[in-house]
C-alpha cells in the first residue's frame, strides 16, 4: 500500500483507462431489462354479429384457449358489436408468449366462418391512450386508396417495430368489393343473396395443382380462376361479368342482378382535425421504451413522405426525450456547480490548488464510470439514471473532499496510510448507510424509481473507491507543491489579492462564533434539542399520515385526452357533427393549438393539444367541460396534476344484473363529499330489431328458418361472403340490399326499418316478404360486454383531487354496504391503485428495515453499539423538515415516497462525519470546529448538485423535482442537527 501511495504516474495511468472502458461501456448498446408483465391483445372482428353473438361465438372460446396458455396472469376482454377484444396478461420471465398467443389465437380462428378477420395480435400496457398520434392525408399525385395503403403498408410498418402495441386507424373504412343485390330482380331469378356468395366463392379461387416434370425440372401448376387476374384494376368490373347459375342449366350474370364496384367499406369511426375531415393513426405502446418507439416511428416515416403528410398531434415519446434532455443539461450543471463547490471549500486549505484540481476532476470522473458501470449492467441511459447520478454525485464526491483533506496533510506513505485508517470507518459508515437506504425504492412502483437508485448506489460505490485508492497518489507522490510567493501574488493582484482569503475568513470567524453558541448550548442543555427533534420528527409522521400514499402519476404535459359518450345508437354521422361543433366552441373558448375528434356510433374521442407554456391540463379540462356537447357528456379518462380517477367494478354471472348494481353503486358514490364526478363505464346500446320466426307460415311456406335469417342477414348488413386474393393481398366482398341512402363511399345506404321488414324472401310459389313470415318485435342491446377472468364485469369511475385511493375505498365501500349483492356477486376497488398505495406504505417498514441494516453495518464497523444511535438519530427529524413542508402543498405520492427514500441515506452524512471526529479523542468543541469546515464542504457540494433539478418544467420530471427538493431541505436539515442534537447524544453516551 505505502509503494501504491507513492506512483502517481501509475495511479494516473489507471484513472485514464479506467475512464476509457466506461466510455466503452457506455456507448456500446446494453441490453433493456425485462419489464414483466407483459399484455397481449388479440382482436377479431366480425361484421354484423351484436355484441351477444361476439361473445358466445368468438370472446368465450378465445378466452379458454388463451387462458390455456403457460404463465398467463389474467384474461380480460371488451365485446362490442362486431368486434372481440381479449387481453392476456403475463408474469415477469414467461417465455415464449408471444407465439403461443399466436397459436391460440389461430386454432379459434381456423374454426370460425370465412366472414370472419383475421385476428390481430399486439403488445398492450393496458392504458387505452395513445402514445404517438398523427392526423395523415395523401399528397398530390397519390395514386391508389388511402385505406388500403395505410391498412396494408403504413400499420404492418408501425406494428413491426420493437416496443409497438396495437395500432389504430380511423377515419378510413377497409377497401372492398361491394355486390349491392336488386331484391325484385335476385327473388324473380329465384337466387339468395347465399346463392350469390356461393356462386362467387367457389369460382373466384387461386388453387395448387401440384406439380409436373419437364426434363430434369420439376414445375409447378396453379389454377388460376380470379375473376380480373388478367388487369388487377379491374377486378370489380370483372366480377360484375359472372355468371352466376340458376336452375335449369340457365345462368345470369351479376351485373344484371346487383350493383359491383370498390369502394372504402363505411368507416366505423369518423375523424376530423379543428373540424375538417382527416386520417387519423394511433399508436399504443406495450409498456417498454417509449422514448425509442417514438425515435424510430419518425424513422418510418420518411419511407412515406413521398405519397403521404403526416400532422403529428401527440407524441408522448418526444415529450419524454424533451424532459430527459432537460435531466441532462440539469446533470451537467449539477456537475459544474459540485466541481466548483469542491475546488471552493478545498482551495484555502494545505495544498489548496492541488486539492482544488482534484477535487474538482474528480466529479467528471466518478460520473463517467458510474455510467460506465451501469451501462455494462445492462441499464440504458435515462431520465432516472441520469437523475439518479446528478443526485448522487453531490453527496458521493463528499468522500473525495474529505480523503483529499486528509492526504493533504500528508508527506509520506506512512502518514497516509496512518490517515487511510483514520479515513476508513467514516468513509465508509457513510457509504454503506445511503446505499442500504436506496433499498426500499425496489419496492415502490414508480416509473424509473429502481434505476434511480441503482445510479446514486454506483455513485456513491464509485466514489468511495476513488477516494481511498486513486486519490492518495496525487498527494503523496511527486515533488511537494510548490504555493506562488506572497509578494507575486500583490504585484499581480493590486489590494485585491487576499480579498476572497480575507472575506472568507470573516465569513468563517461568524459561523465559528455562532457554533460556539449552539454547541455549548446544546451540550448544557440536551434536553432540549431533543425535544426539539421530538417535535419535528412528530410532525413529519403526523404528515406523511394524513397525507396518505397516492400511487398516481400525471399524464402527458401538452395534450388532454377526452371521451365524449352519446345516447346509444346515435348515427356516426350525427355524433361526427356534434363533435365538430364541440372542437370549434372549445377552440374559440381556450387557448388550444388543435382538436382531433374520432366518432363512433353512440360516442366518440377528442385528443386536445395545447401549449404548457400557456396553458396546463387542468385548465384545458375545466374548459372542455364547461364547453356543451348537445345530447353528449364529456369525462377524462387520464388521471391529472389536480385529479385521480379510481374504478370500481362488480362482477358477476349476468352481466345485466352487474350494471343494475353499478348503477346503485354510482347513485350511492355521488352523494359522498370526496367524489367531484361518477361516470358509468358503460350504457345502453342502440335500438334492436329482433325477428322472431312464424314455424307455422315458415312451414306452410316451404322455407327454413335459418334460409330466412341468412337471407335477412345478407340483405341488413353484408357479411363477408369471402376473401377474394388478388395480386395486392386480400380484399373483401360483401352481398347485401339495396338501401334508400347512399353513402360517401358512393353505395347503397343502411336500410330502414320499413325496407328491413321488406326483405324479399324466395320461396317455393313465389316471392314473399320478411315481415309476412316473421314477427318484429324491438328492443334495446349492451352497447358492448365485458369480463374479467372469465366472468362478466360493470364498472364505474369516480373523480377525487388527489389523495391515497384506501382512503377513497374505505368511504365508497362503506356507502356500498347498503347494497344487498345476490350471492356470486361482488364489488371490487381500483385493485391496481390499492396495490400501488400498499406498496408505498410498505416502503415505511422497508425503510426501518434499511436503518436496522445500517445500524448493524455502522455498528460492525466501529465495534460500538452507541455511535450508530447517534448517528442514525439524526436522520427522522432532519427527513421530517422536507415531509412537512411537502404536505402542505400536496400528497405523499411516489415521487415523493422514492425521493425520502433516495435521501434518508444522504442525511446521514454529516453526522458520521462529527461522530468520527469525536471519536478521535478531541474535545467536543474542538471536535466539532475540527469538523466544521468538511460540514459546509459536503452539505454545500450536495446542495450544489441538486439546485438545478428545482427548475425543471417538465411533469415529467416530478421525480427529479421531488428528488432534488428533498435532497436540499433533508441534506441542509442534517448539518444543522449534526451540530445541534448530536452533542447532547455524546455527552449521554460518553461514546468518544
Amino acid at each position: 500500500m505505502s509503494a501504491w501511495f507513492g506512483r502517481w504516474k501509475t495511479c494516473l495511468c489507471a484513472v485514464i483507462g479506467t475512464a476509457a472502458l466506461s466510455v466503452f461501456f457506455i456507448f456500446v448498446p446494453g441490453t433493456e431489462r425485462d419489464g414483466g408483465g407483459l399484455s397481449y391483445a388479440v382482436t377479431i372482428r366480425h361484421y354484423g354479429i351484436d355484441a351477444a353473438g361476439m361473445e358466445r361465438s368468438i370472446t368465450i372460446p378465445l378466452e379458454d384457449a388463451m387462458s390455456a396458455v403457460p404463465g398467463v396472469r389474467d384474461i380480460q376482454s371488451i365485446t362490442d358489436n362486431g368486434r372481440t377484444r381479449v387481453f392476456a396478461g403475463f408474469d415477469r420471465g414467461a417465455p415464449g408468449r408471444y407465439e403461443a398467443v399466436r397459436d391460440a389465437a389461430q386454432r379459434v380462428y381456423e374454426a370460425l366462418p370465412p366472414s370472419v378477420q383475421r385476428p390481430e395480435i399486439q403488445g398492450s400496457s393496458g392504458a387505452r391512450v395513445p402514445l404517438w398520434t398523427a392526423a395523415v392525408t395523401a399528397k398530390p399525385g397519390f395514386q391508389g386508396s388511402l385505406s388500403g395503403y395505410l391498412e396494408r403498408t403504413v400499420k404492418p410498418r408501425l406494428e413491426s417495430l420493437e416496443g409497438s402495441g396495437e395500432v389504430e386507424i380511423s377515419g378510413t373504412g377497409t377497401r372492398e368489393i361491394a355486390v349491392i343485390l336488386k331484391q325484385e330482380k335476385a327473388a324473380s331469378a329465384g337466387l339468395t343473396p347465399d346463392q350469390v356468395a356461393a356462386a362467387l366463392a367457389t369460382n373466384d379461387v387461386l388453387l395448387p395443382a401440384g406439380r409436373v416434370s419437364s426434363g430434369s425440372r420439376e414445375i409447378l401448376v396453379v389454377v388460376d380462376g380470379r375473376y380480373g387476374a388478367d388487369f388487377p384494376p379491374a377486378q370489380a368490373a370483372a366480377l360484375a361479368e359472372a355468371l352466376i347459375p340458376l336452375p335449369g342449366f340457365s345462368a345470369v350474370r351479376l351485373k344484371d342482378i346487383a350493383d359491383v364496384y370498390e369502394r372504402d367499406r363505411e368507416p366505423e369511426i369518423l375523424s376530423r382535425l379543428n373540424g375538417l375531415r382527416t386520417a387519423v393513426i394511433a399508436v399504443l405502446g406495450n409498456g417498454d421504451g417509449v422514448e425509442k418507439l417514438s425515435r424510430m416511428i419518425r424513422g418510418e416515416l420518411g419511407r412515406f413522405s413521398g405519397d403521404l403528410e403526416f400532422t403529428v398531434l401527440s407524441d408522448r415519446g418526444a415529450e419524454e426525450a424533451a424532459a430527459y434532455r432537460s435531466v441532462l443539461v440539469a446533470a451537467l450543471e449539477g456537475a459544474v456547480m459540485v466541481a466548483l463547490a469542491a475546488a471552493l471549500f478545498t482551495a484555502g486549505r494545505e495544498k489548496g490548488l492541488r486539492t482544488a484540481l482534484v477535487c474538482a476532476l474528480s466529479v467528471p470522473f466518478i460520473c463517467l464510470v458510474s455510467a460506465g458501470l451501469l451501462s455494462s449492467a445492462g441499464f440504458v441511459p435515462g431520465r432516472s439514471l441520469m437523475g439518479g447520478i446528478a443526485a448522487g454525485v453531490g453527496s458521493a464526491v463528499d468522500t473525495a473532499i474529505l480523503s483529499a483533506e486528509k492526504f493533504a496533510r500528508c508527506g509520506t506513505a506512512a502518514e497516509g496510510k496512518k490517515a487511510l485508517r483514520r479515513l476508513f470507518v467514516p468513509l465508509v459508515s457513510g457509504t454503506v448507510t445511503t446505499i442500504a437506504a436506496l433499498l426500499p425504492l425496489t419496492a415502490i412502483r414508480t416509473d424509473g424509481a429502481a434505476s434511480l437508485a441503482w445510479a446514486v448506489a454506483a455513485v456513491n460505490a464509485v466514489s468511495l473507491v476513488t477516494a481511498l485508492v486513486f486519490l492518495p497518489p496525487f498527494f503523496l507522490g511527486g515533488r511537494p507543491a510548490v504555493q506562488p510567493p506572497v509578494e507575486f501574488r500583490r504585484r499581480l493582484f493590486g489590494s485585491f489579492a487576499f480579498a476572497p482569503e480575507r472575506a472568507f475568513r470573516h465569513v468563517l470567524r461568524v459561523f465559528t462564533r455562532l457554533l460556539a453558541f449552539t454547541v455549548r448550548f446544546a451540550g448544557e442543555r440536551p434536553l432540549y434539542a431533543r425535544l426539539a427533534a421530538a417535535l419535528i420528527t412528530a410532525a413529519g409522521i403526523l404528515a406523511v399520515i394524513l397525507a396518505g400514499a397516492d400511487p398516481g402519476v400525471p399524464a402527458s404535459e401538452n395534450s388532454v385526452y377526452a371521451h365524449v359518450e352519446f345516447d346509444g345508437g346515435l348515427r356516426v354521422e350525427e355524433a361526427d357533427r356534434r363533435l365538430a361543433e364541440f372542437a370549434g366552441s372549445l377552440m374559440a373558448a381556450a387557448e388550444i393549438k388543435t382538436v382531433q375528434t374520432s366518432a363512433r356510433t353512440g360516442s366518440g374521442s377528442a385528443l386536445i393539444t395545447f401549449d404548457p407554456e400557456k396553458n396546463s391540463a387542468d385548465r384545458v379540462r375545466e374548459a372542455a367541460r364547461a364547453v356543451r356537447v348537445y345530447g353528449g357528456f364529456v369525462y377524462f379518462p387520464e388521471t391529472s396534476p389536480g385529479e385521480r380517477i379510481w374504478e370500481i367494478s362488480v362482477s358477476g354471472d349476468d352481466g345485466e344484473k352487474c350494471r343494475e348494481l353499478a348503477e346503485e353503486a354510482a347513485a350511492l358514490s355521488a352523494g359522498l363529499s370526496l367524489i367531484r364526478e361518477t361516470v358509468l363505464n358503460f350504457k345502453d346500446g342502440p335500438r334492436r330489431i329482433t325477428f322472431i320466426p312464424d314455424r307455422e307460415r315458415l312451414t306452410g311456406a316451404g322455407l327454413s328458418f335459418y334460409e330466412t335469417a341468412e337471407t335477412a342477414r345478407r340483405g341488413v348488413h353484408g357479411q363477408v361472403a369471402y376473401k377474394k386474393t388478388g395480386t395486392d393481398g386480400e380484399i373483401d366482398v360483401r352481398i347485401r340490399g339495396q338501401g334508400s341512402g347512399i353513402n360517401s363511399g358512393g353505395g347503397a345506404g343502411s336500410l330502414s326499418r320499413e325496407e328491413t321488414a321488406g326483405l324479399l324472401v324466395k320461396a317455393p310459389d313465389g316471392i314473399l316478404a320478411l315481415d309476412s313470415l316473421m314477427l318484429i318485435r324491438e328492443d334495446g342491446e349492451p352497447a358492448g360486454i365485458r369480463r374479467e377472468n372469465r366472468r362478466r364485469t360493470a364498472s364505474i369511475s369516480v373523480r377525487t383531487k388527489p389523495m391515497d385511493p384506501r382512503r377513497v375505498r374505505e368511504e365508497v365501500m362503506k356507502a356500498l354496504g347498503k347494497i344487498d349483492l345476490p350471492p356470486g356477486y361482488a364489488f371490487e376497488f381500483d385493485r391496481e391503485a390499492v396495490e400501488a398505495a400498499e406498496a408505498l406504505s410498505g416502503t415505511v417498514l422497508s425503510f426501518l428495515l434499511a436503518l436496522l441494516f445500517c445500524y448493524m453495518a455502522i455498528a460492525s464497523i466501529n465495534e460500538s453499539f452507541t455511535v450508530p444511535l447517534a448517528v442514525l438519530s439524526v436522520a427522522p427529524p432532519s427527513m421530517a423538515v422536507p415531509a412537512v413542508i411537502l404536505a402542505v402543498s400536496g400528497s405523499f405520492n411516489a415521487p415523493v415516497a422514492c425521493a425520502f427514500v433516495a435521501v434518508t441515506g444522504m442525511s446521514v452524512n454529516s453526522s458520521v462525519l462529527v461522530a468520527g471526529e469525536i471519536r478521535e479523542g478531541a474535545g467536543l468543541y474542538r471536535a466539532i470546529r475540527n469538523v466544521f469546515p468538511a460540514l459546509m464542504a459536503t452539505a454545500g457540494t450536495t446542495v450544489a448538485g441538486a439546485l438545478p433539478f428545482l427548475f425543471l418544467r417538465e411533469d415529467a420530471n416530478t421525480l427529479m423535482k421531488m428528488l432534488a427538493l428533498v435532497t436540499v431541505l433533508g441534506v441542509g436539515s442534517s448539518c444543522v442537527f449534526s451540530l445541534v442534537l448530536l452533542p447532547g447524544l455524546v455527552k449521554k453516551s460518553h461514546f468518544h
